[in-house]
Formats: C-alpha cells, structure tokens, sequence
C-alpha cells in the first residue's frame, strides 16, 4: 500500500491508504482470502460514500476473471459464481476485465512505472495462486491458446441468464408460491429472501436445506443461517427465527 501511495504521488495524484481488522469484514465464508476482499470492498465503499464518490474503479483484469470462473467450477457453484465479476455493478467499475494481466505489466514498463508485485501472488498456499500458476497453463497447453478468453466470454454468458433469473425470483416465504415456480427460480427465491432474513450471504448447502422444507416436508427442524437465524416450516410458510 505505501509503494503504490509512493507511485500515485509522483504521478501527481493525492493518494489515501485505506485500514481496517478483520472484524468489519462480516466474517463470510472463504478463509483468510474471502475475509480480505469483504474488507477491503467495505473499505472502498466506505470511503466512496465519505467523498462522494459516484464510481470506483478496480483493477481486475481478464486472467483475473479466468481465474474466477475456475476457482467457481472446482467449488461445483451455480451460474451466478460461475458469472465471474461484472464490469458495471453497483459502485463497482472494472474497465480493465478485457485486459490481459501481461498486456498491463507491459503498459507499465513502457510508462516507466513499475508495478508491485503482491508477494502473496506467487504463494503457492493460496488456491488462485495455484490455479494461475499450474492450472490455466496446463489447460492452455493441452487444449491450445485462448482459455483464459474462452473462460471470461462463459462468464459474460452466465452472467446475463443468471441476471435474468435473478429479475425473475421475487424473495418468498410463502410455501405455495415457491412451489409453484420452476427448479432454477424457486433455488434463487429461497435464496434471496433468506438472505433478506438474515443480512448475510448463505451457501449452497443452506439453501439446499431450504428448499427441503418446500419440496420435502418431513416434519424436519429448522435450517440454520449466518447472523443466529433459523428458519423453520409454520404451515404454509417459511418463518425466520432470531437467537435474540
């Protein structure tokens, strides 16, 4: 963060590091990595609303998001995680998605400026890092040149069917309505309006256990959500429960 702050000086631009712990982060899933980007997202929003700022652009570039639809593909996640990141989404701008990572490096070079590299970049710990190092390479090896392309454009592709979708589901939970709507709405309607209860993300695996209680009423218990929430079967509806 200083080197860059150093860089951004000497180009003339005024430039703010940005702090936080990890407790303002949420505590998602995802480790150590999952915890950083909440933080560091929360961090920039926070900043962007103290200055009034109507946009913020990010760095991301297209091996970035290779690397994404990937890391989503090994997790077994839907199409909204196999989507990628957006390049206009909310605060959010990434006018470099397009962009290969070495065509960046080079932009640097012949700009006279150079670029840090995040030693936690080449850790080979880190599964990204693994995937960047080891997996896309043997793919294009295997398969020919143009994976990482090939990979961004799926993500454009599921990113506007999983848009669709998601426009489509209104957050429910009314047991007759949910199960009246195909497979594919009634897993993003579960999803939303639990997310809704809890104000947090939930997994795969909880909105699976959500949607036993509408397609395989047992009599079973409630299913448990970040933040303390429960949510249980009162009849025809799915009633979320708080710890407090």
């Amino acid at each position: 963060a200083a080197r860059a702050a150093q860089v951004c000086t000497g180009l003339g631009l005024t430039a703010t590091v940005l702090t936080g712990s990890g407790e303002q982060s949420g505590g998602p899933a995802g480790g150590p990595e999952g915890r950083a980007r909440a933080l560091r997202y929360a961090l920039l929003e926070r900043a962007a609303l103290e200055r009034g700022a109507a946009t913020v652009l990010l760095g991301h570039t297209l091996d970035d998001q290779a690397e994404t639809v990937l890391l989503g593909l090994a997790r077994g996640a839907g199409a909204r995680s196999l989507s990628g990141m957006a390049r206009t989404r909310g605060l959010w701008r990434r006018p470099l998605l397009g962009v290969r990572r070495a065509q960046t490096r080079q932009v640097c070079l012949e700009a006279g400026v150079a670029p840090w590299e995040d030693p936690h970049n080449a850790d080979p710990a880190y599964a990204r890092v693994r995937v960047r190092t080891d997996l896309l390479p043997a793919f294009e090896a295997a398969l020919g040149p143009g994976i990482a392309e090939a990979l961004a454009r799926t993500a454009d592709q599921l990113r506007e069917d999983a848009d669709a979708l998601d426009a489509l589901a209104e957050g429910t939970g009314d047991v007759a309505r949910l199960a009246a709507l195909s497979p594919a709405l009634r897993a993003r309607a579960v999803k939303r309006w639990a997310e809704q209860g809890c104000g947090r993300s939930v997994t795969h695996a909880q909105v699976a256990a959500l949607r036993a209680l509408v397609e395989d009423w047992r009599g079973q218990g409630p299913v448990a959500l970040p933040g303390g929430v429960l949510v249980r079967r009162t009849g025809s509806f799915l009633v979320v429960l708080r710890d407090d």
